[in-house]
C-alpha cells in the first residue's frame, strides 16, 4: 500500500517537472542567452515633402526593437534602395527588451517635381526581414498671381472755408503699388463687378 501510494504521487511531480522544462526551453533556456531575437518597427510609412529646388525637408525616425526572447541578441543591419535616402545608424546589436532610434535623412537635391517611393529593409541572420516604405513628394513652387494694389499720397485732408466761402481745392495722387505690369481697374470695371444688393 504505501509503495502504491509512493508511485501515485511521483507521477505528478514527474509531470510538472516536464511543464517546467517546457516552459524554459520556450523562454529560451532560463536565461542561457541562447534564446531567439524578434524585429519590431515602431512605424510602417514614413513621408517626406519637399519643393523642387528648395531646402531639405526635416528627418525622421523610427525605432527598432529586439522583442524577442529573454537572453536573445538581435544583431540587425539596415539597407535602402534610394540614393536620395540616408539612414543612420546601419547596423548594431540590441538585448532583448533595448531599442534603438533610427534616422532618416532626405536630399532632394536634383530632384524633380513627382512622387519618389523607397524601401528600408531590416535584416537579421535567421530572422524574417522587417521592411519600412519612404514616400517623398516633391513639389513645383509656384509663385501666386500678381496682384495691383491702391496707394494714396495721404489718408487725410483737412479743409477750411470762411462763412459764405468754399474752400480752396486740395488733391491726393493715387498710384499702383502692387507688382509690376499689373493695373489697377477702371471705375466702369468695378462697377461692372460690383454685387448687386
Amino acid at each position: 500500500m504505501k509503495m502504491a501510494k509512493g508511485r501515485g504521487v511521483s507521477r505528478p511531480l514527474m509531470a510538472l517537472m516536464f511543464i517546467m522544462v517546457l516552459l524554459l526551453s520556450a523562454c529560451g533556456g532560463g536565461g542561457g542567452g541562447d534564446g531567439v531575437p524578434a524585429i519590431q518597427l515602431s512605424a510602417s510609412t514614413l513621408t517626406f515633402a519637399a519643393k523642387e529646388g528648395g531646402a531639405n525637408p526635416p528627418t525622421q525616425a523610427f525605432t527598432l526593437k529586439n522583442t524577442g526572447a529573454i537572453g536573445s541578441t538581435l544583431s540587425w543591419s539596415i539597407s535602402d534602395d534610394a540614393d536620395w535616402l540616408s539612414v543612420s545608424p546601419a547596423s548594431g546589436s540590441l538585448a532583448q527588451g533595448a531599442s534603438e532610434t533610427i534616422t532618416l535623412t532626405v536630399d532632394v537635391t536634383g530632384l524633380s517635381s513627382g512622387s519618389q517611393t523607397a524601401k528600408i529593409d531590416v535584416t537579421a541572420a535567421g530572422l524574417t526581414t522587417k521592411s519600412l516604405t519612404v514616400e517623398l513628394t516633391v513639389s513645383q513652387d509656384i509663385p501666386p498671381t500678381p496682384l495691383p494694389a491702391i496707394g494714396l499720397s495721404t489718408s487725410t485732408l483737412t479743409f477750411t472755408a470762411n462763412e459764405g466761402g468754399n474752400p480752396l481745392a486740395q488733391t491726393f495722387t493715387l498710384t499702383n503699388t502692387g507688382a509690376t505690369g499689373t493695373t489697377l481697374p477702371t471705375r466702369e470695371e468695378i462697377l461692372w463687378h460690383r454685387p448687386l444688393l
